[in-house]
């Protein structure tokens, strides 16, 4: 039981911390901060994009802390930084490369215990449905319904 509780805790504590991350990086697209400015430009991507992708990270950075949402989230974001590895590691900037790789893989571990922790809950749900007819409890009701116990002698 303890160690539902720590996954439990680890899930929101690395979710809390991506979405931080990924907030403070989307305002800081939104806000035109001039190294954004400038990588897009040498790019040559349009500027439109960069307010795009800022408010796709505010956006998910938010989703990452709803539960319903937080798998799809994590995944998109993942798909996020691929791009973002891709295109740091072709203008040869390798500690970029590195951000990004690594905040890709704890977005996965976070993929993974969520999904495995939503699964984890749905098959508790079924487990205890299902002991509810159980064959012994049905023999004992059927002996307890043939076999009346009298309690007035």
């Amino acid at each position: 039981m303890n160690g539902d509780l720590l996954v439990k805790a680890a899930i929101w504590v690395f979710s809390l911390i991506m979405a931080l991350v990924f907030i403070a990086t989307g305002i800081g697209k939104l806000a035109g901060i001039e190294a954004h400015l400038v990588n897009y430009s040498a790019w040559n991507f349009p500027q439109w994009g960069l307010l795009a992708l800022g408010g796709v990270e505010i956006v998910g950075g938010i989703f990452l802390l709803v539960p319903r949402w937080a798998f799809l989230s994590a995944g998109l974001l993942c798909l996020d930084l691929l791009v973002s590895g891709a295109l740091h590691f072709a203008h040869d900037e390798p500690s970029l490369v590195l951000r990004a790789l690594i905040l890709g893989f704890i977005l996965l571990a976070l993929c993974y215990l969520r999904l495995k922790q939503r699964y984890t809950l749905s098959f508790e749900a079924i487990g205890t449905r299902g002991q509810e007819n159980r064959p012994d409890e049905a023999a004992d009701k059927m002996t307890d319904s043939f076999c009346p116990t009298n309690n007035n002698s």
